[in-house]
């Protein structure tokens, strides 16, 4: 799932892996600083954490569920959805 106003496609942006554990993998073929939010269902803020290209996200403080990876810097934003196993 693409934001309105992103330069790169979606192959330019890899999150896995998809259903995730303890950790989730951001890997991204620009290098500049990106702010990365994790939201729940319902779309409030659980995370909030900023990587430089490629980042290994902690999620072990998160219930198993259903989330989202709110992805964005100068030259992309984008969402995308992933389930937190145990």
């Amino acid at each position: 799932m693409t934001g309105a106003g992103s330069d790169m496609n979606d192959e330019e942006v890899k999150v896995y892996p998809n259903q995730a554990g303890d950790q989730l993998n951001i890997r991204m073929d620009d290098i500049g600083q990106t702010r990365v939010l994790i939201l729940d269902h319902a779309g409030r803020q659980v995370l909030s954490t900023m990587i430089y290209g490629s980042g290994i996200i902690d999620l072990s403080g998160l219930a198993p569920g259903v989330y989202f990876s709110r992805i964005s810097n100068k030259s992309v934003s984008l969402t995308r959805k992933f389930i937190k196993s145990k």
